[in-house]
């Protein structure tokens, strides 16, 4: 018996790694980086658009926003240089805004702290990622 094993063209593009580099802004819980109404909340009650919680056993979490229906999903692991390998749980206004706009991709990586996040900035790495 033959057995024909048909490969789509485009599997090297469905699967595998992504690399881009994109612009890395970072956030934290207060007032001036997320809305007034998720500040109201406690801290230990707090948790990011998919759901997750943003404190767990009172241990802060690491998490990256990326745009709801931008190349990066929910739940996809992303390496983030300086800041390491984190899971994308959250989304935000300002980075759908962009992605509608003119398809450019942005990240936010979230801190515990403001001060954490002034002192990261704004920065232009090469992110990867898994398909």
């Amino acid at each position: 018996m033959i057995r024909i094993i048909l490969i789509c063209a485009f599997c090297l593009i469905c699967f595998g790694s992504e690399e881009r580099t994109v612009e890395v802004r970072a956030y934290c819980l207060c007032e001036k980086c997320t809305s007034k109404e998720l500040v109201k909340i406690s801290q230990k009650d707090r948790r990011t658009a998919n759901g997750n919680h943003v404190f767990v056993d009172g241990v802060f979490q690491k998490g990256l926003a990326v745009p709801k229906d931008g190349p990066i999903m929910f739940g996809t692991l992303v390496s983030v240089p300086e800041y390491g390998e984190v899971m994308a749980d959250d989304t935000g206004g300002w980075i759908n805004c962009k992605w509608h706009q003119n398809k450019e991709l942005y990240i936010e990586v979230r801190f515990e702290t403001h001060q954490d996040a002034l002192d990261w900035g704004v920065k232009k790495l090469k992110i990867k990622w898994e398909k």
